[in-house]
């Protein structure tokens, strides 16, 4: 061989090995990028009426996370009534405010809170919920 073919085929051999690495640590990265939502309510029953108060906020390795996108919704038998998108804050806290839908009847709901990542994530990311048991009733005067 001679060595400008050489020369030519150890540069690809080097770009190769490194493009296997590339892919190999981003394919880890699909385990990596896993952030929990950690939502609470003040209360869990509430007036047809009234707001829903969603306050919490993200894990990841036990810590804060920052700028995390978070789907909080209301529903019914796996029918999505309502949803409000926020973003966890520096500290990795997050505030939604659901309206109850005026056609919504007496009874149990699930409000759900999604982690879906940080934006620069989405793509490796793996969605983590939690779900928060509520009776919505009707106000009587």
């Amino acid at each position: 061989m001679n060595k400008r073919v050489e020369g030519t085929f150890r540069l690809l051999m080097i770009l190769t090995t490194s493009l296997v690495f590339m892919v190999s640590d981003s394919l880890d990265a699909f385990a990596t990028h896993i952030s929990k939502p950690i939502p609470y309510l003040d209360k869990d029953e509430f007036y047809s009426n009234e707001p829903i108060d969603v306050n919490g906020w993200v894990e990841y390795n036990n810590e804060p996370a920052s700028d995390v996108l978070i789907q909080v919704f209301l529903e019914n038998d796996r029918e999505k009534l309502t949803s409000e998108n926020v973003t966890s804050d520096s500290n990795g806290n997050f505030s939604a405010i659901l309206s109850i839908p005026n056609e919504v009847e007496p009874g149990n709901y699930t409000v759900i809170v999604t982690s879906l990542c940080q934006e620069i994530h989405s793509n490796v990311c793996t969605y983590q919920w939690e779900e928060l048991p509520i009776t919505i009733s009707t106000r009587h005067n």
